[in-house]
């Protein structure tokens, strides 16, 4: 995971919003200033790519999508809990009984509601910070435990790039220095692994957009 956040957008916040937005909206989202979700949405104009401005219109509607879904099982919840604790049946008047001759209809209707403006919700610093705190843990136990249902976890792994190469180096040194014989093999083992490292930090592979494209789209359809 530690590899993840400085490597990829993975656990960025837009990120993390884009996969878990009811819960960004509760915990982070409905404290930020107009100014702030400005500065969180803005594109980088300088290094805008087309196929950028598809991926993010992707994820976007994508969200959305899933912010529907948590609403409506949060309804759903909300629904089956009241008609738990409240039984209406026993306590319903019909009202076609207590009409009367000469009495007018009231149309069953409903007034269109209203477009309301985004409720400003005032909290302190130290406040936001902590329900930020809570967004990221959740987000980050979500992905140790699993639970990240479009992340191919198989590919991580079988991926020795993101084995802690630094750490298997220092186990070697150890394991030679702490040997009573020093021998050999143990020291080669443990070069390896220094060029190994070494190696792959400096690596630097640029992916072709459309294999970019292709992997994004892959990735949302598992």
């Amino acid at each position: 995971m530690q590899r993840m956040k400085v490597d990829s957008d993975y656990f960025s916040e837009k990120q993390m919003m884009y996969r878990n937005p009811l819960l960004y909206e509760q915990l982070v989202g409905q404290f930020l200033t107009d100014e702030e979700i400005k500065e969180r949405d803005a594109v980088d104009s300088q290094n805008l790519t087309f196929l950028g401005m598809i991926l993010d219109t992707v994820d976007r509607n994508e969200m959305r999508e899933i912010k529907n879904k948590q609403l409506l099982m949060d309804e759903d919840n909300c629904s089956e809990q009241t008609n738990d604790s409240v039984d209406d049946g026993s306590d319903d008047v019909n009202d076609d009984e207590n009409k009367h001759w000469g009495g007018f209809d009231i149309p069953d209707t409903k007034p269109e509601p209203k477009p309301q403006d985004r409720p400003q919700c005032m909290i302190n610093a130290n406040e936001r910070n902590l329900l930020r705190e809570e967004f990221l843990q959740e987000m980050y136990s979500s992905f140790i435990e699993g639970r990240d249902i479009n992340f191919d976890y198989n590919s991580v792994d079988q991926n020795e790039e993101y084995d802690d190469l630094d750490q298997i180096s220092r186990d070697a040194e150890d394991k030679y220095f702490d040997s009573e014989d020093n021998d050999v093999t143990t020291l080669e083992e443990h070069m390896a692994l220094v060029h190994e490292y070494g190696r792959k930090n400096s690596s630097d592979s640029a992916n072709d957009p459309l294999d970019v494209f292709m992997q994004h789209i892959s990735n949302k359809l598992q």
